[in-house]
């Protein structure tokens, strides 16, 4: 059944679906959904789809059956969202009756109406439910969310690099045998894979690098004579006998004992430590992040285990209060009037004739780019890993190049790159219970940062081949570093110094400067640059409808659009930065203003002025 009408004040189409169950019906709901299919394209509106598919999906219900996968497929022809499936949806479970419970009803929505669908919330309870074994589907656009929050756990998935490789080899076993036409089949497939190495977590503390099996011997008949010393100076109070001496046999083997152990972590300590200063001098330019690496690692991860409290008030949140809180603390830093424009508007440059590539993504690009990203990277929203990317064989990564290459081809991101993972890591000054004392780090999907990093580095080749930016921008480009610019101001002083002339210099450092990017401010700024439309128009499908959910202890908060900001953990960023603030450096160069480094040879006046050095 098709119903038509106004959802904030668009006209979009409702279907109302069910699917039949029994030895006979397959054929029935094949020819139900091509109907569906063929009056979905007839009236051509965004789409809300819902109803009793009776559809058994892996994630819920540990099987995929036939009409799991009918409506699987369907949802990739059609280009819907499964909202079931999203951090949108709260709550599992749709069906209740004879003591079992299961997931078969479903919504599906358009694209584009998924980005301004707020949550659905599933009855599981069945209090609104009442007459019926099914548990309502409550789907809200527009307005606040429900205080009911359930927790989902951000499905993550840590593999060891012998699984990684294991896993490699099974895909590329099946890969001849996989239809694989879409991202979302690939998701599919891997995650399957995927589920199949989660083990339980057993609560067991990392070991340090020194320990081996024979500390831990050594540890044992520590603990063994330590238990022999109490035993022996129990048994003596009990029968009332004088107090054990120092020297008695008991105490000289727990001294000994407790020598041996701590003279054998120190040696095994040194030789670890010397192990990693010789890693640290073999791995080159490596080195820092290696170094900051190991620091962390001996820090350990943070506990996020501070009562927040609200800054206005000083009152201290509990965990329903503190999401709240913090989804407002991450909407007024990621949500803005994308309407805005600056007031210092510039006209815009005709189109370069050399534009980026738009070719198909080639194996060596793919291979530098993944290349590029380190394997322990923290995974996603889709919990696909780093290190399982790195290990696939020749025919697996060959078919990854074919869906990125459809991706580029078309131009249309998938759903599940859209919904950037937000941690709060504590800065290590000012008080815990201040939320401005965290600083988010966003995570993007791994396949999102490979793809955009392929992007990256065809913009990056346009940028430098046509002059797009300036000389006095040397962050983030190519053949260029930070040195440059500390050479060029210990050259400007030096030569204040040796003329006697003036030298004024002034730091700026602008405050959560990738936050405050106007996203259509972005797109006029690219095309001042010269960048075509059908380049910016990918750049915009990349920023269309993006969202982060927040962790903290264990919970999620709904999805926060973000409206403006540049994506935290995108290889983009700062390209697009550079680029977006392009006008103030042209701007700055063609002022006239700066420190002379002009100079006469031949009689010929050289050089020129040097207004600032910038590198962002």
């Amino acid at each position: 059944m098709w119903l038509t009408g106004i959802l904030a004040g668009r006209k979009v189409a409702v279907a109302v679906v069910y699917l039949w169950t029994g030895a006979d019906s397959r054929e029935t709901n094949i020819e139900l959904i091509k109907c569906i299919e063929r009056d979905y394209h007839n009236i051509g509106r965004p789409t809300i789809m819902v109803g009793d598919f009776n559809a058994h999906l892996e994630e819920f219900d540990g099987r995929t059956d036939g009409n799991g996968k009918l409506l699987q497929d369907m949802a990739e022809h059609l280009d819907m969202v499964i909202v079931n499936t999203q951090d949108k949806c709260l709550g599992k479970t749709t069906w209740t009756a004879r003591g079992t419970s299961s997931t078969i009803d479903y919504c599906l929505v358009s694209p584009d109406l998924y980005e301004k669908l707020n949550y659905m919330e599933i009855d599981e309870e069945g209090d609104k439910s009442l007459g019926s074994d099914h548990n309502r589907l409550l789907i809200t656009f527009g307005g606040k969310p429900t205080e009911k929050r359930v927790s989902k756990p951000m499905r993550q998935h840590h593999i060891t690099q012998a699984e990684a490789q294991t896993m490699a080899q099974k895909l590329e076993e099946e890969v001849e045998t996989r239809q694989v036409e879409t991202y979302g089949n690939l998701m599919r497939w891997w995650k399957d894979h995927l589920e199949k190495l989660k083990r339980p977590t057993r609560g067991k503390r990392r070991r340090k690098r020194w320990w081996d099996v024979e500390v831990r011997e050594a540890i044992t008949r520590r603990q063994l004579a330590n238990r022999t010393l109490r035993g022996t100076i129990r048994k003596r109070k009990e029968e009332k006998k004088a107090p054990l001496q120092k020297d008695s046999r008991e105490w000289r083997e727990y001294q000994s004992r407790k020598i041996e152990v701590t003279v054998l972590i120190q040696s095994k300590m040194a030789r670890v430590d010397k192990r990693f200063m010789e890693e640290l001098r073999e791995a080159g330019r490596e080195a820092p992040l290696k170094f900051w690496r190991h620091v962390q690692g001996q820090t350990g991860r943070p506990r996020e285990d501070a009562v927040i409290k609200d800054d206005a008030t000083g009152k201290e949140l509990d965990p329903g209060e503190t999401n709240r809180y913090i989804e407002r603390w991450i909407g007024n830093m990621f949500t803005g009037d994308s309407r805005q424009m600056d007031s210092e508007e510039g006209e815009t440059e005709d189109e370069l004739q050399e534009q980026p590539s738009r070719e198909e993504i080639t194996e060596r690009e793919l291979k530098r780019a993944v290349k590029r990203i380190g394997g322990t990277t923290a995974t996603g929203m889709d919990g696909i890993p780093m290190r399982l990317v790195k290990e696939l064989g020749p025919e697996t990564r060959a078919l990854l190049r074919e869906i990125l290459n459809q991706i580029l081809e078309e131009g249309r991101v998938p759903v599940e790159w859209r919904t950037s993972r937000l941690r709060l890591i504590y800065k290590g000054k000012g008080q815990k219970s201040t939320l401005g004392n965290y600083r988010p780090i966003a995570i993007t999907s791994v396949l999102y940062r490979v793809f955009t990093q392929i992007i990256r580095d065809r913009l990056q080749t346009w940028v430098e081949a046509e002059g797009v930016l300036g000389e006095l921008q040397n962050g983030f480009r190519w053949g260029r570093r930070l040195e440059d610019n500390l050479f060029v101001m210990t050259q400007a002083i030096e030569i204040a110094q040796k003329e006697n002339r003036p030298l004024y210099l002034c730091f700026l450092d602008v405050s959560k400067a990738y936050d405050t990017v106007e996203h259509r401010k972005l797109w006029t700024q690219l095309a001042e640059r010269g960048l075509c439309s059908e380049w910016i128009d990918l750049l915009r499908e990349v920023y269309r409808g993006t969202a982060v959910v927040a962790q903290w202890q264990q919970e999620t908060t709904h999805p926060v659009t973000c409206s403006k900001g540049l994506r935290q953990g995108c290889p983009l960023s700062p390209l697009l930065f550079m680029l977006y603030i392009a006008g103030i450096e042209r701007r700055l160069q063609e002022s006239g203003e700066g420190f002379s480094l002009e100079y006469l040879e031949g009689g010929e006046r050289k050089g020129g002025k040097l207004p600032g050095l910038i590198y962002a």
